[in-house]
């Protein structure tokens, strides 16, 4: 993960997976010193990492996504009637002189 995706991401959540990361550097020095084995707990922090692996990663396409949909570029209402009709003639107005320009 780069350091700039860090930035955007909810502290409680960064401060969670550094968590666990620091957790696996304890246990792997701890089972070197004493001989002690904690391939559980190792197994069940690295289960923990990979979810948080899995949530940044669709947390990253759901973004893209909205970033998409917000893109001032993207096709306009009229853009698919032009390339749909080629007589195509807007009504508007509400018997009350007004018009919401917004609508088509």
């Amino acid at each position: 993960m780069e350091i700039e995706k860090l930035k955007n991401l909810p502290k409680s959540f960064l401060k969670e997976a550094l968590g666990s990361l620091f957790k696996i550097e304890k246990l792997k020095k701890i089972e070197k010193i004493s001989g002690v084995s904690f391939t559980e707990a190792q197994k069940k922090l690295d289960k923990q990492i990979e979810n948080y692996k899995k949530i940044e990663k669709e947390s990253s396409k759901i973004w893209k996504i909205v970033e998409l949909s917000r893109n001032e570029k993207r096709p306009q209402t009229q853009d698919y009637i032009n390339g749909i009709f080629s007589n195509f003639i807007e009504l508007s107005g509400d018997r009350l002189s007004l018009d919401d320009e917004s609508i088509i």
